[in-house]
């Protein structure tokens, strides 16, 4: 018996530690039963023997004697029996609560890091070996500073514990650096030791909160990236905003607070004081929830600040006015508005960032700068709207299949471009009152006066980018029994996590999830493309939603109060040095770059950006403007300085001979009128790429875009338009950029 018990803890692979079972062997224990049964009789108390010899005579003496000898060997066989199958059941039960046949099983005890390798497992292979063993298993990453996937341990429990038949066990799993989302509002001192554990810089700054509010000294009031978000700049790494109190500059705590007051306290310093309109939490709906420059930022003297209102699904709808003003079923609304600027984010870390540049007096143009299909085939990266607008800028009166013009709260952001015409190959046929070719058994062919413009074969229509916006207060309900969700999307959303309508969000529509991403075209189907809303009977036609509304396919608005962070003072922390700044990946590659460099925007001069980029990944520059109020010329115009600084985060060799550098967005700084924003071809801040004299045009990036740029002002291409004869440096962010060498 001893020796099976031993078997059975060799074999137990899952626990290495002695049971209380091991300390006493079982035979012993069978002894110490039979001597304890012995021993009573030998300890019973002595009987009168004078009584007993009256009562009896010798014979009936012997023969009782004989008796009870016999019933004690009797009872002393039935005692041993008994304890015996009592040992057995001992031994039976240890050896299957070893077996694990009860009592629950042991997590497996996962090493930190294998003898071989020295790799720590991956979560996903933990989470499967419980599954092998018969437990339910779940995932939920974790912000630390080893690889993304490392398994860091169970979620309140050890390896070799045993846990009870059912119990789901929760694997933690690294998510890679990042800021843990309950980061803002601690002690920055009980912070650090978190992030310490990063793996990246950590830096520290000071950031001003008014003296008369209720955020604590030393407490944390902003971070990059948000709480909740990972690190996408490992050299970057995180900015940690602790609060000081003081009432200079953009106060962090303006954000939660009245529009109107905090407008009023920033005008009697003497800033000028803007407001826009965005949507918001519920919590920041009416109310400040973010400005330009980011709270808590330094002010310089009668600097301009945009104070953003928070606002929920009418608030969006009456930014979509051509005034702020209430709506009747008679508003006009214009294609696009501002009010859905910002960076939305999934669960699952996937990104959407929508930008604007201005198109006109209160016309905006929207665009995705992140995200999406990721696909650049002149549509997926056009300009969206949220009707069909073209010629005018407002939506059909009749365009009651967009859901901007409905009563659920929710609008759509869609290619402009989409509407204008079909693919034929990989050409895009222009469908309009001037349209020059159609596509004829799949190939392009060009029309005359006597074509017939219906003669069309082999054209289709493409999904591409396609946004469904719910602000605060959509009437997600109200959508679905319209029919505007695929039905098996809505029954895959129903068994998930229901999706936060606290928070704006937006519905991406995933191609991956559709049969089929392509629809014909000709003569009938023609203007009746099934990937966008059409107002008429067009829009009938469009296929349904997928996904559906859960807090898995959310893209949930991040609200970012991010100050501009180069700009702050580093803060002290209690055992805390701030981190350096990292230098740029293979940053010796920047020396071949460096100089200073032009960008024209006009053909008369009116309007340049001169850029110097440094050595070091570093980038300054200024937006100059020729002043010609007054009727001078451009030539003897003062002019206006707009300034602006920045970094680039990598730098690689392209196969052109050139550079691609990747710009740190969150370093960019403009100080200067919003109207010139999108004019200096920095912002947004994206990919850039510097390509060598005589790189053929069609094998940049954009290359149609290089071409326009450089025809403004700097004379007519040669007549094949193949190449420039300088270098060229150039932003995929900003619109029709180009710049060159700049000669002193």
């Amino acid at each position: 018996m001893t020796h099976d018990a031993d078997e059975a803890g060799e074999t137990d692979e899952t626990d290495g530690e002695a049971d209380d079972f091991d300390t006493i062997p079982l035979q012993s224990v069978a002894d110490e039963v039979v001597e304890a049964v012995d021993e009573p009789a030998q300890d019973e108390p002595a009987q009168n023997t004078e009584a007993a010899s009256i009562a009896t005579d010798s014979t009936d003496s012997v023969a009782n004697g004989k008796s009870k000898s016999r019933l004690s060997r009797r009872g002393v066989v039935l005692v041993v029996v008994a304890v015996v199958v009592l040992v057995a059941a001992v031994v039976a039960g240890v050896v299957t609560y070893r077996m694990e046949l009860w009592g629950g099983r042991s997590l497996p005890r996962v090493s930190a890091g294998s003898s071989v390798s020295g790799r720590v497992p991956s979560a996903r292979s933990v989470a499967k070996q419980l599954g092998d063993r018969g437990f339910k298993a779940s995932r939920k990453q974790v912000f630390s500073g080893e690889r993304k996937g490392a398994f860091l341990g169970y979620e309140g429990a050890r390896g070799g514990e045993r846990v009870r038949a059912g119990q789901r066990v929760v694997v933690r799993e690294s998510a890679g650096p990042g800021v843990p989302s309950d980061t803002v509002g601690r002690q920055a001192s009980v912070v650090a030791g978190e992030l310490r554990g990063m793996g990246v810089p950590v830096r520290y700054k000071q950031v001003a909160v008014s003296k008369s509010g209720k955020i604590a000294p030393g407490s944390v009031v902003a971070t990059y990236p948000e709480p909740g978000y990972g690190v996408t700049d490992t050299k970057t790494g995180i900015y940690v905003g602790v609060a000081v109190r003081s009432d200079a500059g953009l106060p962090a705590d303006i954000v939660g607070r009245g529009v109107s007051d905090v407008k009023a306290d920033l005008e009697a310093k003497g800033y000028t004081v803007k407001t826009e309109k965005r949507l918001s939490s519920k919590k920041y709906v009416g109310k400040v929830s973010g400005s330009v420059p980011g709270p808590g930022s330094k002010l310089s003297d009668g600097q301009t600040v945009t104070l953003y209102e928070g606002v929920d699904a009418k608030g969006a709808k009456q930014s979509y006015a051509l005034k702020y003003s209430d709506l009747d079923n008679n508003a006009l609304l214009a294609g696009s508005s501002t009010v859905v600027e910002g960076r939305w984010c999934a669960n699952s870390g996937s990104c959407i960032t929508l930008s604007s540049e201005e198109a006109g007096a209160n016309v905006f143009r929207i665009k995705v700068t992140e995200g999406g299909s990721g696909k650049e085939d002149g549509i997926d990266d056009s300009v969206l709207v949220s009707c069909d607008v073209g010629q005018q800028f407002f939506c059909h009166a009749d365009g009651d299949d967009y859901l901007l013009q409905g009563d659920t709260g929710a609008f759509e952001l869609f290619p402009r471009r989409a509407y204008d015409g079909y693919w034929c190959g990989s050409s895009f046929i222009i469908t309009n009152s001037v349209a020059l070719q159609r596509c004829k058994a799949g190939v392009p062919v060009d029309n005359d006066l006597d074509s017939d413009y219906e003669d069309i074969s082999g054209g289709e229509y493409r999904m591409m980018n396609y946004f469904m916006v719910a602000p605060v207060g959509t009437d997600l309900k109200a959508l679905e029994s319209k029919g505007y969700f695929d039905t098996d999307a809505l029954k895959s959303a129903s068994a998930q996590k229901s999706v936060d309508t606290s928070r704006p969000f937006l519905l991406y529509r995933d191609p991956k999830l559709y049969k089929t991403t392509t629809a014909n075209v000709d003569g009938d189907s023609l203007g009746k493309n099934p990937f966008v809303p059409m107002h008429g009977d067009g829009g009938k036609n469009m296929v349904r939603m997928k996904p559906a509304p859960s807090d898995a396919t959310a893209y949930y608005l991040v609200e970012s109060t991010q100050p501009d962070w180069d700009t702050l003072a580093d803060a002290k922390v209690k055992g805390v040095t701030n981190a350096k700044q990292g230098k740029p990946l293979n940053a010796a590659l920047f020396s071949n770059i460096a100089g200073q460099y032009v960008y024209y925007q006009s053909g008369d001069g009116s309007l340049l950006t001169y850029l110097t980029v440094g050595k070091d990944g570093s980038f300054t520059g200024d937006l100059n403007v020729a002043d010609l109020d007054h009727g001078a010329s451009v030539a003897t115009a003062p002019r206006i300085k707009m300034p602006f600084h920045g970094r680039f985060s990598s730098i690689e060799k392209n196969s052109l001979g050139g550079y691609d550098m990747q710009c740190d967005a969150s370093s960019v700084v403009y100080k200067g009128e919003k109207e010139y924003k999108d004019s200096i071809g920095v912002i947004p801040c994206t990919t850039w790429h510097w390509y060598p004299p005589n790189t053929s045009f069609d094998s940049m990036t954009h290359g149609s875009d290089v071409i326009t740029a450089l025809e403004i002002n700097l004379g007519t291409m040669d007549e094949d338009r193949t190449s420039w004869n300088t270098a060229i440096l150039t932003n995929d962010g900003g619109a029709y950029n180009a710049y060159v060498p700049r000669e002193e």
